[in-house]
């Protein structure tokens, strides 16, 4: 009997890139050289785990979320001790999160559940198939007796993934994809959010668990930082002092001691919402008049759209599920073909990639060792590099809040 393998998304983009690295990292358990410290990355864990948080409750019908967010970021601060780096990553991404769930407290109610427990940070593993020669998956006459049709016998290789969340919107279940970002054009990302291999991979894999056919996908989109504030222009009666005579500190009438006369029409890049409630602040600024006087500025804002934070919708079409599954089956092939000839090509241009340098580089370009030494490390299957990651804090704080609340409350309702 065929011992049991595992393909991810990561594990198979490694693969496609440079199957030499595979063997290295996937196969052999070779170390490799630690990444550099990447702001990006660290921003996107440390959101994913404080996500986690929020959602396990949302999808529990429980208060105290942003309470939940707040001691998921407590504990990532704890765990980043003293470096400034990650510890600047981890407050952005707490002040970026906390705006994402007060802008989304009460939306998409209609979590999907695997049984009664809300599909939040879900790992899922499901077996690949070997496609129909005659159809390639699509279905036909030879395999429509199957269980399942287009697809025959099943393979020792089983796909395994991470779901974000799902939602059920209006009767139909649609998977919730979250992509960070650091660009500001809303149009240009709505452009780059068609659908990647890996995005296939996981419909397929929630249409498994659910036992349905998915919508579509529903892209979280997020940005890595928060609006910024539109500046204030001081007051000119007080020069910005806020008093009259700093003798008498009599306040001054016409900004009621602020010392802002108004709001500066300099490009800001902000929202709306943002705007307005720097607005509100300084309840002597006359409403109507602010909205008169920043009507180009406010319409620019209003044309931008939400960049911060907004969702896109994309129904799917089962024939790329389809062209999928057959990649990934095909993938698997390829691996297991190396492995039974000992021969892992090596990708000369992945070598020097933009801003990806390959950690077993040192490894592979040290000319006075020859190729069979490098290729001499214990054959060992490497479980860690083939599991993917999920969010493991934020889930364990959800999870432990949930509990305490029921136990003091009683199930919500």
């Amino acid at each position: 009997m065929k011992r049991e393998r595992v393909i991810t998304d990561t594990s198979r983009a490694r693969f496609l890139a440079c199957p030499r690295r595979y063997d290295f990292e996937v196969v052999r358990m070779q170390e490799r050289e630690k990444p550099g410290f990447s702001r990006s990355r660290e921003f996107d864990d440390s959101a994913r785990e404080m996500l986690a948080a929020f959602e396990l409750l949302r999808g529990w019908g429980i208060e105290y979320r942003e309470a939940a967010i707040g001691a998921c970021g407590s504990e990532l601060l704890r765990l980043a001790g003293e470096d400034e780096r990650r510890r600047e990553a981890i407050e952005s991404a707490l002040a970026v999160v906390l705006r994402y769930a007060r802008k989304h407290e009460d939306d998409l109610r209609g979590v999907a559940t695997d049984g009664d427990l809300p599909i939040v940070a879900h790992p899922v593993s499901t077996p690949l198939l070997v496609p129909c020669r005659s159809c390639g998956g699509l279905g036909c006459e030879s395999c429509s007796q199957l269980r399942e049709a287009g697809w025959r016998r099943a393979t020792p290789w089983q796909y395994r993934t991470v779901l974000d969340s799902a939602v059920w919107i209006n009767g139909e279940p649609w998977l919730v994809v979250r992509r960070f970002t650091g660009g500001s054009d809303v149009a240009e990302i709505r452009d780059g959010l068609g659908y990647r291999f890996d995005d296939l991979g996981q419909l397929w894999a929630f249409s498994k668990l659910i036992d349905a056919t998915p919508r579509g996908i529903l892209y979280d989109v997020i940005r890595r930082s928060a609006p910024s504030e539109p500046k204030t222009i001081k007051c000119r009666k007080c020069n910005g002092s806020g008093t009259m005579d700093p003798a008498t500190g009599e306040v001054c009438p016409a900004c009621d001691g602020t010392g802002v006369g108004g709001i500066s029409k300099a490009a800001c890049d902000t929202d709306l919402s943002t705007w307005w409630e720097v607005a509100r602040r300084y309840p002597h600024l006359d409403t109507d008049a602010l909205k008169d006087e920043h009507a180009e500025q406010l319409q620019r804002i209003r044309s931008r759209g939400d960049s911060f934070s907004f969702r896109v919708a994309r129904a799917v079409d089962p024939e790329e599920i389809v062209e999928w599954r057959r990649e990934a089956y095909e993938v698997a092939k390829e691996i297991e073909r190396c492995e039974r000839s000992g021969s892992w090509r090596r990708n000369h241009l992945a070598c020097k990639a933009p801003g990806r340098r390959c950690p077993f580089r040192s490894i592979c370009a040290k000319h006075d060792v020859t190729l069979s030494d490098r290729l001499s490390f214990a054959t060992t299957e490497n479980p860690a590099a083939l599991d993917a990651w999920r969010p493991r804090i934020g889930v364990e704080i959800g999870h432990n809040m949930i509990e305490k609340l029921i136990y003091e409350h009683g199930e919500p309702r």
